[in-house]
C-alpha cells in the first residue's frame, strides 16, 4: 500500500531534511499502515505560493510511540523506514493533473497523513516524477 504524507516547513518551521532519516509522524493511529508499505513524503516550502517537492519515498520499516521530540510532541505515531528510495528532492510542476488533485483533495483539505489505495493515478504519477522503481 502507498500512503501520502504531507511535511509544511511553515507549520513545522524546518525542512523535512533536517530529520536526517527517513521518517513521518501522525496526529491520528494510523492501524492500516504495515511494515514494508510505501511512505511519499511531499514538502511545501515556506515560501508564497508554495513550492512543492517530493522529499522522501521510504518502506516502512518499525513504528514507535510518544514521548517524541518538540515539535513533534502532540504526535501519536512515528513511521520509520528502512531507507530513503529517492536519491535527491523532486521538484513538482503543477501542471500535472495528478499533482492538482492531491493539491486539491488532500493538501487544501489538510489530509496529511492518507493511503492512496483509491488513487492510483496519484501514485503513478509520484513514481513517474520520483523516477522510482518500487
Amino acid at each position: 500500500m502507498h500512503w501520502y504524507v504531507y511535511h509544511s516547513q511553515k507549520s513545522m518551521g524546518h525542512a523535512y531534511a533536517e530529520l536526517g532519516a527517513p521518517m513521518v509522524f501522525s496526529t491520528k493511529n494510523q492501524p492500516k499502515l504495515c511494515h514494508g508499505d510505501v511512505v511519499w513524503v511531499i514538502e511545501g516550502d515556506s515560501s508564497t505560493p508554495t513550492n512543492y517537492t517530493i522529499a522522501d519515498c521510504f518502506k516502512v520499516r518499525d513504528t514507535d510511540l510518544p514521548p517524541f521530540f518538540d515539535p513533534y510532541l502532540n504526535f501519536r505515531l512515528k513511521v520509520n523506514g528502512e531507507r530513503s528510495l529517492l536519491g535527491v528532492p523532486v521538484p513538482l510542476d503543477y501542471s500535472a493533473t495528478w499533482l492538482t488533485d492531491l493539491h486539491d483533495m488532500f493538501i487544501t483539505k489538510q489530509r496529511f497523513f492518507c493511503n492512496l489505495i483509491n488513487y492510483r493515478h496519484i501514485q503513478d504519477g509520484l513514481i513517474v516524477a520520483s523516477g522510482i522503481t518500487i
